[in-house]
């Protein structure tokens, strides 16, 4: 199956959100002026409109570089194992974030993996990570009778997206004398940021186990990922 919509890997949104974030520091502490580092003299609203040009470049770049499965009106294909699951064999479908907060594997990590289950009538779920919530709407689309879960996964990831483009906004709007004076906001992304990352994971996780059975799990020192699940 090749005709659908493709959804790629996201996870270079990770690593270009870190980039986007030390580019907004460096404007931050230069405040769009000249500041010298190690002796160079540079302007700091330049370098950050350069940098952010070509943060912007990779992103359109990298959507389209790792395709992950394939969506179409019969079923979703798997490009990494090379397998088609129809939709009969389709019992319900949900989104949810798997903290990697872990020495497993010589990893340490707090990266959320965004991740859509597929459950199975008779065979093992099947976690297809790093893939756009608008997955959820592919199915919907080609699957209108399927059971997927959309409403709670979309909601947080609005929250995660106006968390991330606030703070951006905070960091190019805000000079540092107003953080010095006013810390309750610094602290304030800080827990927004806490709840994001810890709170979030843990109640999206509960819940899916809840509704579905104990298959998924945060990966951690002693257990690792769970075998009776196919991670794609």
């Amino acid at each position: 199956m090749r005709k659908g919509i493709k959804f790629h890997s996201i996870y270079y949104r990770w690593i270009l959100f870190i980039f986007i974030f030390v580019t907004m520091v460096i404007y931050f502490i230069g405040e769009g002026k000249d500041m010298y580092f190690e002796g160079h003299l540079f302007n700091s609203k330049k370098l950050c409109t350069i940098l952010n040009i070509v943060w912007i470049v990779l992103f359109v770049v990298f959507s389209f570089v790792v395709t992950k499965c394939v969506i179409s009106k019969d079923g979703i294909y798997l490009k990494k194992i090379d397998l088609t699951v129809p939709w009969e064999d389709i019992s319900n479908i949900t989104y949810t974030w798997i903290n990697e907060f872990s020495l497993y594997q010589h990893e340490c990590s707090f990266y959320n993996v965004k991740t859509m289950v597929v459950y199975r009538h008779d065979y093992k779920p099947i976690c297809i990570t790093n893939i756009s919530v608008l997955s959820l709407f592919a199915v919907k689309f080609f699957s209108p009778r399927t059971k997927v879960d959309i409403v709670f996964p979309v909601l947080t990831t609005l929250f995660n997206v106006v968390l991330n483009v606030g703070l951006l906004y905070i960091g190019y709007t805000t000079k540092l004398l107003t953080i010095r004076v006013k810390p309750e906001l610094f602290l304030t992304l800080l827990a927004l940021y806490c709840i994001k990352s810890v709170i979030f994971p843990i109640v999206m996780l509960k819940i899916t186990n809840m509704k579905y059975g104990n298959y998924l799990r945060h990966e951690n020192l002693s257990k690792g990922r769970n075998p009776n699940v196919i991670h794609v």
